[in-house]
């Protein structure tokens, strides 16, 4: 036999096709129909999946928005008030009263020289204290009667305990706005013909108001 020839296959004949098995329509298993029953079943456990699905999304969302998100802290700028009451006590004749000494924890927030209704100045110096309440010294030699008014949240005299203290040898008038959240000492003194006004004002307690106000001095 020849190496180099090959061996054709022959092709099957269309006799040698062996067709597929049809089944008999006995032999497929029918697809069973639901009865009224099942389908009302099926369409309720469909309808409770889906109301839990909408409930589960709404809670979500409701949390989403009562979630108590944090913002960022504001930090409160620290100022120099020394040389705005320097510049102040130079530009007037009356005494201007400064702290000598505050709590190392004490933080000047504002200072500033502003004009009187009467065409006069008044000095305003604020101080945030170690547990975040606010202390401000104000003075003018303003002839304004609302002058004390406005500095002290309308205050009035206090209704329980002395309505006045003595702190290192000055007498000090103690008011107390209608809500009670301001506390303000009180000082008014003769200057010429005119007066010299202090107010020791704000949220502090009274015991860091009076340490404020007994620590003043004149520049």
């Amino acid at each position: 036999m020849d190496q180099g020839a090959s061996t054709a296959v022959p092709s099957p004949s269309p006799s040698d096709v062996v067709p597929a098995p049809v089944l008999p329509d006995a032999m497929v298993a029918p697809v069973p129909e639901l009865t009224p029953a099942e389908r009302s079943a099926r369409r309720m456990r469909q309808g409770v999946r889906d109301m839990v699905i909408s409930l589960a999304v709404v809670i979500v969302v409701v949390m989403l928005i009562a979630m108590p998100w944090r913002t960022p802290t504001t930090v409160q700028q620290v100022v120099d008030w020394q040389p705005v009451a320097s510049a102040f006590g130079s530009s007037v004749t009356w005494p201007v009263l400064v702290p000598k000494a505050l709590p190392a924890d004490w933080r000047a927030t504002s200072a500033r020289i502003t004009p009187t209704v009467d065409g006069l100045t008044a000095l305003h110096v604020g101080w945030l204290t170690a547990d975040q309440q606010y202390a401000a010294l104000e003075q003018s030699d303003t002839a304004d009667v609302s002058y004390v008014s406005e500095s002290s949240d309308a205050g009035s005299p206090v209704a329980t305990g002395p309505t006045t203290v003595v702190l290192s040898g000055r007498s000090w008038q103690r008011l107390v706005s209608g809500d009670g959240t301001t506390r303000s000492l009180v000082l008014v003194t003769a200057v010429g013909t005119g007066k010299a006004t202090y107010v020791v004002t704000g949220s502090a307690q009274w015991s860091e108001l009076d340490a404020l106000a007994s620590s003043l001095y004149r520049i």
